[in-house]
Order: C-alpha cells, then structure tokens, then sequence
C-alpha cells in the first residue's frame, strides 16, 4: 500500500516561511533587513539547505554532507 500523506511536497514551506518571518522581524526591529543571509545543515539540515537554495535562492547554503 503506498504512504498517504496530507500535505505532500509542504515540508519545504516551513524553512522557507521560517526564513521570511524573521527576515521581517529584523527589518521591523533595526529598520532595514538582513544584508546577507545563511542557512547551513548536515545530514537531513543539508537536505533541507540544498532544498531551500534551490528552489528560494537568494541565500548562501553550506550542505555538508546531506542525506
């Protein structure tokens, strides 16, 4: 039987929206946003990294090691 799941392919979203929200909060509480911006993660935090640059860009990414 094949794995039902409720939301497919929605996982990445909540890196993502994480990533604007607190793009927001920092322009709101200094004024401006974020001149740069990171994301790095090993393993599955790799995956999620790769995943976010990919789709989103935009970002410096270090994948180390994603599985």
């Amino acid at each position: 039987m094949p794995r039902r799941t409720s939301t497919p392919g929605w996982s990445h979203l909540s890196i993502h929206q994480t990533a604007v929200s607190a793009k927001r909060v920092i322009a709101a509480y200094y004024g401006k946003g974020p001149t740069y911006s990171y994301f790095h993660g090993g393993s599955a935090g790799g995956r999620q990294a790769m995943t976010e640059a990919k789709r989103y860009g935009g970002a410096g990414a270090a994948a180390l090691g994603p599985g």
